[in-house]
């Protein structure tokens, strides 16, 4: 298997940099050292993050589990999921390993998960504003 830069998703085709990640316990390559400083200041952010967004994204799946489990009906049900979707939009990469960026890269994943995260917030808006004129 041909090996790709994690940052940029190009292959390798020299003597790769590595980025240690996890407290060096595992190790991604990188193409160049560009591409290397802006793995790591990705990394450190993701570090810092990732503990906000699991704190928030936890505590709007227990509201939507407690919403559905009552059967509570109004036009706010629908807001944890649009929470949701703001916070994968703002911190993207909270349910992914390091190593399901090589494929495309960091920059290129980041746009596939914001873009599926915009259709979460878009269908939450949806069903939210179904729900102010149903009810």
């Amino acid at each position: 298997m041909e090996k790709r830069c994690i940052y940029c998703g190009q292959p390798i085709t020299k003597k790769p940099v590595i980025v240690w990640m996890k407290r060096e316990k595992e190790e991604a390559q990188c193409c160049s050292t560009d591409c290397y400083n802006k793995t790591s200041r990705f990394i450190k952010w993701d570090k810092t993050s990732r503990l906000k967004a699991y704190v928030i994204i936890g505590i709007c799946a227990v509201l939507n589990l407690v919403f559905m489990g009552f059967s509570m009906k109004g036009w706010w049900t629908h807001i944890p999921l649009i929470v949701i979707g703001i916070c994968l939009c703002k911190w993207p990469l909270v349910f992914m390993h390091f190593h399901n960026y090589e494929r495309f890269g960091i920059p290129k994943t980041l746009r596939y998960v914001r873009l599926a995260s915009w259709f979460l917030i878009v269908f939450g808006s949806v069903i939210t504003a179904w729900d102010m004129f149903s009810l």
